[in-house]
């Protein structure tokens, strides 16, 4: 497939299991993998949905893009109103910034969806929060380092 432009919305996949004539067949495990979300060119039968505005690659975002996460979805209460934008490699997220309605920003790298290396800013506190490799480096024995890490960057932006 070639790459296009366009949106996908991420969600779950009701209106074709509603449509299933085995449904009360399958086992709870079937019915489970069923109900994983995925992404679709078409919206829920509830939206909002969340949703990728950006490069699709083979029917899943692939490259530079925004994911949005509109007020109003049901299970993602603590995100409403936030947006991830930067690069999607084969569906999952990739590099950029996530902001969150309240101001708070990561910026850096994800791995399974996960923070991976970066820099996590909670605004209200003023606070940064490095990661690497999935862990919080205040957690770190090392905190000396991580206290340096800050310092050296807020002598640079000045």
């Amino acid at each position: 497939m070639s790459k296009t432009t366009g949106k996908l919305f991420l969600r779950g996949n009701e209106k074709e299991l509603r449509e299933r004539s085995d449904w009360d067949e399958l086992s709870h495990d079937e019915r489970k993998e069923l109900g994983k979300l995925d992404w679709f060119e078409t919206e829920s039968l509830y939206p909002p949905d969340r949703y990728w505005d950006g490069e699709i690659e083979n029917g899943v975002p692939h490259g530079q893009g925004t994911f949005y996460i509109p007020d109003g979805v049901k299970h993602t209460k603590f995100y409403n109103g936030s947006k991830f934008v930067g690069t999607y490699k084969n569906g999952d997220r990739g590099e950029g910034t996530f902001t969150w309605r309240n101001g708070n920003t990561y910026t850096g790298s994800y791995k399974d969806n996960k923070k991976w290396t970066g820099v996590m800013h909670y605004e209200e506190k003023g606070e940064y929060v490095r990661y690497e490799n999935g862990e919080d480096m205040t957690k770190k024995e090392n905190l000396e380092e991580y206290i340096k890490y800050f310092q050296e960057k807020k002598k640079k932006q000045k």
